[in-house]
């Protein structure tokens, strides 16, 4: 594997680590929970009750780095599709869109509101696709929107096999989706050992943390599911202007993040997950994490993480507009630069229009792109066999290699990437396929996935058990 690039010094990472701590130790988070105020007071938190604040002495967020597990698995509702989560994996584990309200028909540029059917062909492609590793919810128009989430989880459970990043509305829709995530584990200790779903836990930036936010932690925790400690800042607007100050104020709301998550769910994973965006000063947009100075925020993040031994996920993906052929240079250059920085996860796959719009084409065509750069940071093997020093005296002046047994036995031996999207034909090929591109065969591929592809079939009676506690949670929300 070839190794992660460090775009920070070990003095300037020491010194974005000890701003962090300071701002910690200063300012704190603010928490509008009295439980959990109360809970960080007892372990040595400074705790204003009168303003919700709790500042962490350094020792507490020692604490929290060193309790905190630094590998973690990730369960698919079949095992084959387990994978385990660390600071030193080196190809990132890849997760579908969230959240999105519309889908984007790529041959027509037209976009309508996403439907439960759409959210059901999501699951199946991401069933399907070999790389996407993490399957997502989201937010379908033609279902009542007070318990959308909770059919969401539902039909991701029936229809895809792999982990699920489970999105909620609040605490009490949570407890209904973890609901489901025991009918299907089995029992309470199958869903702990093999967490099928992952949560979210956010830092609304700058510094502050409401109610709800902790009351789902509190239920992530008493289940063992990993949380994703969310923190996703406008550069410029809610966190500093300056590429260092905006990752100091990132790494500050992580750590108080992990000081609160540690406190009151001890051991619980934690994957540390940054999105960066930054105001443009001059209009007022946002400008996604696809910029070259958000992507510089998003590789120290990065190096951080490996500092504190944790996984680190970013949102790479979210794109503004919907030009798929802008999209595709972003798509490759920011998967090639987090990788390069040590990503363990790349999220928000198939997002466009700051994660409005959803694409299943995109999805594919990132399946497609990190399959390509799996091969590159794989490297290569050099030793005598490989260096084929007797091939090349054997083969000799202008010879060939074609038939030489050195070819036959690495062929099989050393891998090659062969695409199923990309194409090297000529000009007169690609007259002759009806100057089809790419998104043209990115299509095609999902209609042949969405008309092929079959998912084994949950168990009748588990199955059963889902649409009891979706009905249920029908019956008492939708009030």
């Amino acid at each position: 594997m070839l190794p992660f690039y460090d775009i920070l010094s070990v003095e300037q990472a020491t010194q974005i680590h000890e701003s962090a701590l300071y701002v910690l130790n200063h300012m704190g988070l603010r928490i509008e929970h009295d439980g959990a105020l109360e809970k960080l007071a007892e372990a040595g938190a400074n705790v204003d009750f009168s303003n919700h604040c709790a500042c962490f002495p350094e020792d507490m967020i020692n604490m929290a780095l060193d309790q905190v597990p630094k590998q973690f698995t990730c369960a698919g509702r079949s095992p084959e599709f387990d994978f385990d989560l660390g600071s030193e994996r080196r190809i990132p584990i890849l997760r579908s869109g969230a959240g999105c309200i519309r889908i984007l028909d790529a041959g027509s540029n037209e976009v309508r509101p996403l439907l439960r059917k759409d959210g059901i062909d999501s699951a199946r492609l991401n069933d399907a696709l070999e790389r996407v590793n993490v399957n997502c919810t989201l937010t379908l128009s033609d279902i009542p929107q007070t318990t959308y989430d909770i059919h969401a989880l539902k039909d991701a459970l029936i229809h895809c096999r792999k982990h699920t990043w489970a999105l909620t509305l609040d605490s009490k829709n949570l407890r209904y989706q973890i609901e489901m995530m025991l009918a299907v584990a089995g029992s309470r200790q199958n869903l702990a050992e093999r967490p099928l779903c992952s949560g979210v836990f956010s830092v609304i930036s700058p510094m502050y943390i409401p109610y709800d936010e902790i009351e789902r932690l509190l239920l992530y925790g008493k289940y063992h599911i990993p949380v994703k400690m969310t923190v996703i800042p406008l550069k410029g607007a809610n966190s500093p202007y300056t590429i260092a100050g905006t990752m100091t104020s990132i790494n500050a709301q992580f750590l108080g993040a992990l000081v609160v998550q540690q406190t009151l769910c001890p051991g619980q994973p934690a994957l540390y997950y940054a999105g960066a965006k930054s105001m443009d000063m001059r209009t007022g947009i946002a400008v996604p994490n696809l910029s070259p100075e958000n992507q510089l925020i998003i590789a120290g993040i990065c190096q951080l993480g490996r500092h504190y031994k944790l996984p680190t996920e970013m949102s790479l993906l979210v794109f503004p507009g919907c030009q798929m052929h802008q999209y595709l240079f972003h798509l490759g250059s920011s998967i090639l630069w987090a990788m390069t920085a040590g990503i363990q996860g790349i999220g928000s796959v198939g997002n466009f229009d700051g994660s409005n719009v959803w694409s299943p084409e995109a999805v594919i065509l990132a399946d497609e792109i990190v399959a390509y750069y799996e091969r590159l940071f794989t490297g290569f093997e050099i030793n005598k066999g490989t260096l084929a020093l007797e091939a090349i005296l054997r083969v000799g002046h202008r010879g060939h290699f074609l038939s030489d047994p050195d070819t036959l036995e690495h062929l099989k031996m050393e891998p090659s990437f062969i695409s199923s999207l990309f194409d090297y034909g000529s000009y007169d090929d690609w007259t002759k396929s009806g100057f089809k591109t790419i998104i043209n065969r990115a299509h095609e591929r999902l209609e042949e996935i969405l008309r092929k592809h079959e998912v084994p079939e949950l168990d009748p009676e588990v199955r059963k058990e889902l649409d009891n506690i979706a009905n249920s949670a029908d019956r008492k929300l939708l009030k």
